[in-house]
C-alpha cells in the first residue's frame, strides 16, 4: 500500500497528477489485471500506441508502474506491471489530544524468525547465495538464516516473535503487511495457495494467493537469479481491530485485539503458513527488502 502525507507535498501533488485522468486510471485498470506490454494496451483502450506510452511514463515517474523490456521478434516490447494496488492519502494531520492514535512500527526480516516447520520444496536465498542448500529441511536452522532475502516451503509454517511496547495506552489495531505469493517448483502464474496467519495462535484470517509469479523479473529481484523461478509476489495486509481507523484493504476474520492475549509475553507472536485441510495446498514464497517488488521485509504496526 502506498500512504501519501500533506507532509510531503510534491510527492502527494506527483501522484495526483498521475491519477487525475480518465485515460489513465482505465491504464492501471488493465495492467492490475496482467503484465501487459505498451501495443496491447494501445489496442485493448483504442488509443494510439505514443499516447499510451507518454501516460504510461506519467504513471511510470509516479512510482504507480513499473516497466522493463523483453525480447520481441522485431527487438525488444515494454511490459508494464502494477507497483501499488493500495492508495491512502491522509490530507489533515491529526489534533494532539487524548484520543489521538500513537502507531509504532517494527519491520522483521523474514530470515530473523523464532521457529519453523517445513517441508521440501524449499530453501533461503540471500545476496551471498543460497544458505545452506535447496530442498534441505537443515538449511532453515543456519545461523545464516537471518541473511535471506527470499524464503520459501511447499507445506508448514514459519513464526515470528515481534517486540511489544510498554505503553500507558492500549493497543488499539495492528497490521500486518508483506510480500508474499504461492510456492511451486519454478514458478506456476495460477497455481492457488491458502495462506493463513496466527496471532499468539489465534487464527486471524486466510488470503488465496493466485499463483507463484515468474512471468517477469521482480523490481527488486537479483540479476544472479534465475529466470523462470520465483520473481516477485503480492503485498498483503493482515488486520486486527478497529476499521474505523481507516485501512483501505485487509484480510481479516473479525477477531477483536482483546482475543490476542497481549499481556501474556513481550512479544507478539506471528504464525503464517497452510493448514493441513486448506483447499488449496500450494505452500508459501516470503519476500525481504532485496526481493521481489517491495522494499520492505515484515511491516508490522501497531496502533495505541
Amino acid at each position: 500500500m502506498l500512504s501519501l502525507s500533506s507532509k510531503d507535498p510534491s510527492t502527494l501533488a506527483m501522484v495526483g497528477r498521475a491519477l487525475s485522468t480518465e485515460l489513465r486510471v482505465r491504464i492501471l485498470n488493465e495492467i492490475s489485471k496482467e503484465n501487459i506490454n505498451v501495443v496491447e494496451l494501445a489496442k485493448r483502450l483504442e488509443y494510439p500506441v505514443s499516447t499510451i506510452a507518454s501516460n504510461l511514463n506519467i504513471l511510470e515517474e509516479a512510482g504507480l508502474i513499473t516497466s522493463e523490456y523483453l525480447p520481441a521478434k522485431n527487438g525488444s516490447m515494454k511490459v508494464c506491471a502494477v507497483v501499488y494496488h493500495d492508495v491512502h492519502i491522509n490530507l489533515v494531520e491529526n489534533r494532539q489530544n487524548d484520543n489521538q492514535v500513537t502507531k509504532h512500527v517494527v519491520d522483521m526480516p523474514i530470515g530473523n524468525y523464532h521457529n519453523c516447520e517445513v517441508q521440501a520444496s524449499c530453501g533461503l536465498y540471500g545476496h551471498a547465495g543460497y544458505i545452506g542448500h535447496a530442498d534441505s529441511v537443515q538449511s532453515f536452522y543456519y545461523p545464516e538464516r537471518t541473511m535471506a532475502d527470499i524464503i520459501w516451503f511447499r507445506r508448514g509454517w514459519i513464526e515470528y516473535r515481534i517486540p511489544l511496547l510498554t505503553m500507558s495506552k492500549p493497543i488499539k489495531a495492528i497490521d500486518i503487511e508483506l510480500e508474499l505469493c504461492s510456492e511451486f517448483p519454478g514458478s506456476n502464474n495460477t497455481w492457488k495457495s491458502d495462506i493463513t496467519m496466527w496471532i499468539n495462535d489465534v487464527e486471524v484470517g486466510t488470503w488465496t494467493s493466485p499463483g507463484d509469479f515468474g512471468d517477469r523479473k521482480g523490481r527488486l529481484t537479483p540479476d544472479e537469479w534465475t529466470r523462470g523461478n520465483t520473481q516477485y509476489g503480492l503485498l498483503k495486509t493482515w488486520y486486527v481491530g478497529d476499521k474505523a481507523l481507516g485501512m483501505d484493504e485487509f484480510i481479516t476474520n473479525d477477531t477483536d485485539v482483546q482475543e490476542l492475549n497481549l499481556d501474556d509475553h513481550p512479544y507478539m507472536a506471528i504464525k503464517i503458513g497452510v493448514k493441513d485441510d486448506a483447499e488449496n495446498q500450494g505452500g508459501i514464497n516470503l519476500f525481504g527488502k532485496r526481493f521481489g517488488d517491495y522494499e520492505q521485509d515484515i511491516r508490522v504496526s501497531f496502533y495505541y
